[in-house]
């Protein structure tokens, strides 16, 4: 069964990297099993490690580059910790930085490719901040793009990239059809649909990598024609176990499947069907065993009924 072959690839075959990415670990589960050789850099980056497990567990060889690129990380936490190694080149992603934050600590190491690019910042903070060593490249990436911007900073953008930012809608493209869109990053762009791609490029000029990641799987199988990859399929976070069993045909990339998020659904599955089940064997044991008071209670319920 595929289920089972999931099972025995993520028992034997999936390396710590892939464990340690996967959002569902938790400080328990790492502390439970030290027989695995953890990847402490995608542990420090995990989105599920809290700050307070990495504070109450300074044992751990925590990566403080990664950590501080890690969207669990308050720039309060910065300021409560100012011991800590925090990297401010690896702060530039995180989105708690604002352009007050920026300011405030002028003299440090910040990437201003990261920063523009940063939803933290906006572009109010670009306006009013000329001097500062903006990098439109990475601007053109930043989320807080409206159709107004685009216009006022029209010379300006890096249309491929701009191109690919989930703030540009289908509206906003079927609106400007003369703007120099770069047709191709729009396989990146989850506004974008398949049918208006395959409008727009010939089928191998497409990105099929990114493509294969975000179209929906049914819409997929409506098309098997397309040069669909499978290895990033198994990474489409639209995929189900259930797809997986009625597809024994597709090489799936059991790798990629290991860290989708749709396993975590099947994981917390699991995890309630275990507490149900330790549950009923508690309660079977408290109720037949004499040496708990409730037992002597329901047998003496039985008697007088």
């Amino acid at each position: 069964m595929i289920l089972d072959r999931i099972k025995a690839f993520m028992n034997n075959n999936v390396s710590p990297i892939y464990f340690s990415m996967n959002p569902n670990i938790t400080i328990e589960y790492i502390a439970a099993h030290p027989e695995i050789e953890w990847n402490w850099k995608y542990l420090s980056n995990n989105q599920g490690i809290s700050f307070r497990d990495v504070i109450e567990h300074p044992e751990y060889p925590w990566d403080w580059k990664y950590l501080s690129s890690n969207p669990i990380i308050q720039f309060s936490d910065v300021i409560t910790y100012p011991e800590k190694p925090w990297d401010f080149y690896f702060l530039s992603v995180n989105p708690s930085v604002t352009i007050d934050i920026v300011l405030q600590f002028s003299r440090e190491s910040w990437s201003w490719y990261s920063l523009s690019a940063n939803p933290g910042i906006t572009f109010s903070d670009v306006k009013n901040h000329p001097e500062l060593k903006w990098a439109w490249t990475h601007l053109s990436r930043n989320p807080n793009i409206t159709e107004n911007i685009i216009v006022k900073y029209f010379n300006k953008w890096h249309w491929p990239s701009l191109s690919a930012n989930k703030s540009v809608s289908m509206t906003m493209i079927l609106n400007h059809p003369d703007w120099p869109w770069y047709y191709r990053s729009m396989c990146g762009n989850p506004n974008v649909t398949l049918e208006f791609m395959l409008s727009k490029l010939p089928i191998p000029e497409l990105d099929w990598w990114h493509l294969s990641r975000r179209i929906t799987f049914k819409e997929i199988l409506r098309h098997p024609e397309l040069p669909w990859n499978y290895d990033d399929m198994s990474a489409n976070p639209t995929l189900r176990l259930d797809y997986i069993r009625e597809h024994p045909d597709i090489s799936w990339n059991f790798y990629e499947i290991a860290q989708n998020s749709f396993i975590n659904d099947y994981i917390d599955i699991l995890r309630r069907h275990l507490a149900a089940f330790r549950i009923q064997l508690y309660w079977r044991k408290c109720t037949s065993d004499h040496v708990y008071a409730i037992c002597h209670k329901l047998q003496l319920r039985r008697v007088l009924n």
